[in-house]
């Protein structure tokens, strides 16, 4: 049977479905899936698909499991939970948080020397070199609203760990916005 076929497709609609393949309890992407669009996307390319199709191997192969939905109040609470999860039997798959711990934002003023997006991210760096390692922490520049005047400063988004976010003080690159990334678990498990 052939269900798809070759198409790149542009823009992605924010409704998809993600495949994963589960085996010895870690799961690898395999693609994701747009119903709104009939498309599907792997690391190999994008294809169209027929809706019809895709439901009668759903219907053909069926997925039974019990999911399991919990939010915690710290990382470790929520690895904690991971860790006694994946040492169940009927355990079958989770995903949770990423990374990082938190989000905010730092202007930086626009200067002669602090004329670009990347001079800002550059400065940050060094700055946050001080207190931690790269690995603790990503920098991004957003083209937005927020970032449309940047004429007179450049406001970099900046993904971390808590420590960098409660050690990082600076009277003219001042932080704001600081968001908590929101501990889950999403468990899967054998019924």
């Amino acid at each position: 049977m052939d269900f798809f076929e070759p198409k790149s497709f542009g823009k992605k609609p924010d409704n998809s479905v993600a495949i994963y393949k589960v085996k010895n309890k870690v799961g690898e992407w395999i693609g994701t899936i747009f119903p709104g669009i009939n498309k599907i996307t792997t690391i190999r390319g994008s294809y169209i698909f027929d809706t019809a199709k895709l439901a009668m191997l759903a219907k053909m192969h069926p997925f039974h499991c019990r999911i399991m939905k919990e939010i915690f109040k710290t990382r470790e609470e929520y690895l904690n939970q991971y860790i006694k999860a994946i040492g169940e039997k009927n355990y079958l798959f989770s995903f949770g948080p990423g990374k990082w711990d938190c989000t905010f934002k730092i202007s930086i003023p626009s200067s002669d020397s602090m004329n670009t997006p990347v001079a800002a991210i550059n400065m940050l760096e060094d700055k946050f070199s001080a207190i931690t390692t790269s690995n603790n922490y990503s920098l991004r520049y957003e083209l937005s609203e927020g970032n449309g005047n940047y004429v007179k400063y450049f406001k970099i988004t900046v993904d971390c760990i808590q420590y960098l976010y409660d050690h990082y003080n600076d009277p003219i690159y001042v932080k704001s916005d600081w968001k908590p990334e929101l501990m889950f678990l999403t468990s899967f498990w054998k019924e």
